[in-house]
């Protein structure tokens, strides 16, 4: 499970996810304007996706990991630099 940088759209991402990593599931958030998109991957037999938020600049989600109780918050926060 990893969050990642994206300058694809999410349709794009999610069709390549389905050649390379089929047993992956894709969440993402586009780019908007100066704001570059993010993704997050994870693999549907390691982790229990609970919830995520999108909000511009904003992408998170909780996760239990399937093999214990512990608990994942995974957050990405982007924003261009402004001077």
């Amino acid at each position: 499970m990893f969050i990642q940088e994206i300058k694809i759209v999410e349709t794009k991402l999610k069709a390549i996810r389905k050649i390379y990593k089929p047993h992956y599931e894709v969440v993402a958030q586009d780019s908007r304007g100066s704001t570059i998109g993010q993704s997050i991957l994870r693999n549907l037999g390691e982790t229990i996706f609970k919830e995520w938020v999108s909000l511009p600049r904003i992408l998170s989600g909780k996760f239990h990991h399937i093999r214990s109780r512990d608990g994942v918050l995974l957050v990405g926060v982007y924003g261009p630099h402004l001077q």
